[in-house]
């Protein structure tokens, strides 16, 4: 917790501690459990969001773990990049009818 203080604070570890005494820490690490801040909440932000986009446009099977860059299940099958490249270009092109056609479908 020290260094995601210091991160927030822009300051060093021991420059955190120098000016957060006991109680204080004790408090920041309550209103993380209430409200965590950092890079992995922002990470989980953008995952939810592009999940939401890909629902929007039709797959429905997609979870926000999905998106996530930590914490991906390890049983899940990794894929070449021809794979995809042919996944991203289909999506492209229906995001592309989508969009030129103006439909939901």
């Amino acid at each position: 917790m020290w260094f995601r203080l210091a991160a927030l604070w822009g300051c060093t570890v021991r420059e955190a501690q120098a000016r957060c005494n006991a109680h204080e820490f004790s408090e920041w690490c309550a209103f993380y459990e209430i409200d965590p801040f950092g890079e992995l909440r922002s990470d989980y932000r953008a995952a939810l969001m592009t999940a939401n986009i890909r629902r929007a446009l039709g797959d429905n099977r997609c979870k926000v773990q999905d998106f996530l860059l930590l914490g991906r299940p390890e049983s899940r099958p990794s894929r070449d990049w021809q794979t995809q490249k042919a996944d991203m270009t289909a999506w492209a092109e229906k995001w592309n009818r989508k969009a030129k056609h103006g439909n939901s479908n």
